[in-house]
């Protein structure tokens, strides 16, 4: 039982140490200036993509992509 207790231990250290936060002075620059264009290229890309949200016209909820109504009591209505 200590055994195991001891292996257990010794599993729990080893997975604390895998486990590792990314500091800013552990990179270097070719690794932080990848990291600048990769971000700068998400950003580019959302601000697209929020850009061309704005212009499509916006469709009530009771309608799909049929035109038809969704509920019935829409359409006895």
């Amino acid at each position: 039982l200590e055994e195991l207790t001891r292996e257990e231990d010794l599993r729990q250290g080893r997975d604390e140490e895998d486990e590792f936060e990314i500091d800013g002075d552990e990179l270097t620059e070719e690794q932080k200036s990848q990291f600048r264009k990769k971000k700068a290229l998400l950003i580019q890309e959302h601000r697209l993509k929020k850009s061309n949200a704005q212009n499509r016209a916006t469709v009530p909820r009771k309608f799909n992509k049929d035109k038809k109504f969704t509920r019935e009591r829409d359409l006895v209505e």
